[in-house]
């Protein structure tokens, strides 16, 4: 990335500062839903969950309904950590346009 660009994604985020608070806040959440998946899908399992402030704050079968909580709730929805959970394993695919 280009020092231009770079300064531009910064600026975006809020400044290095800012970065680095959402960059911690978001590998916490992770840490948290890693720390805890077998409890969370005993609770949640084969469905959407929601993490804020290590809590899940939102949960459903559906995508577009954990974003509505989420909305409902206040919360910045560009810093809640989304995740399925299922015991089996699910596999993504992406391709190129």
């Amino acid at each position: 990335m280009t020092p231009k660009l770079l300064e531009k994604a910064l600026k975006a985020a809020g400044g290095l500062e800012e970065f680095k608070q959402k960059r911690d806040q978001f590998s916490r959440e992770l840490v948290f839903i890693n720390e805890n998946t077998d409890k969370l899908l005993e609770d949640y399992g084969d469905s959407w969950v929601a993490v804020y402030d290590c809590k899940i704050v939102a949960h459903s079968k559906h995508y577009n309904n954990i974003l509505s909580q989420i909305q409902k709730k206040g919360l910045p929805v560009e810093q809640v950590v989304t995740r399925f959970l299922s015991s089996r394993e699910v596999i993504a695919l992406y391709s190129k346009q």
